[in-house]
């Protein structure tokens, strides 16, 4: 999924070779959670009900990792003092770092999972996508594919 942002990372390193980061090496192991994410879901009908909360837990656990990793990511694009690239901030994976997995409310919102389209994982409570701090949650698709996005086109514009 990031192999585009990766290349023009490197492309954009080898015209400013002040900025060599460990933007790569986070976009590379957000990728990896991504694929092992989307093999779960692809999976998750095959799951009996013996293994059913362990296979659920095991994806959460790559989801939240991708958020860990899209946050150092984002430091490391931040740390630039380059124009754009001191406010890149893809709201969706801020929102979930921030409302669910390093701040939630307590019995408001949790990180959870469900298969709604190609949503993936996505706060379960309340059912609603939109909660009361006024924030929408799309997925982490959703969230992946935004990252993915506004990268390639700081990126491509520096």
């Amino acid at each position: 999924m990031y192999e585009g942002c990766i290349a023009a990372w490197e492309g954009f390193v080898a015209r400013n070779p002040s900025y060599e980061l460990f933007v790569p090496g986070r976009l590379r192991q957000m990728d990896y959670c991504m694929g092992r994410v989307r093999s779960l879901c692809d999976e998750f009908h095959q799951w009996d009900t013996e293994t059913f909360n362990t296979e659920v837990e095991v994806m959460m656990a790559y989801a939240e990792a991708f958020y860990h990793f899209a946050w150092g990511m984002r430091a490391g694009v931040r740390s630039i003092k380059l124009p754009g690239f001191r406010s890149f901030d893809p709201v969706g994976a801020r929102n979930v770092r921030d409302h669910l997995l390093v701040h939630p409310k307590v019995n408001r919102e949790h990180f959870g999972w469900n298969t709604h389209g190609d949503a993936w994982l996505h706060r379960t409570q309340p059912p609603a996508a939109k909660v009361a701090g006024g924030w929408v949650d799309p997925g982490l698709l959703a969230n992946a594919e935004e990252i993915r996005s506004e990268l390639l086109q700081l990126l491509t514009e520096a």
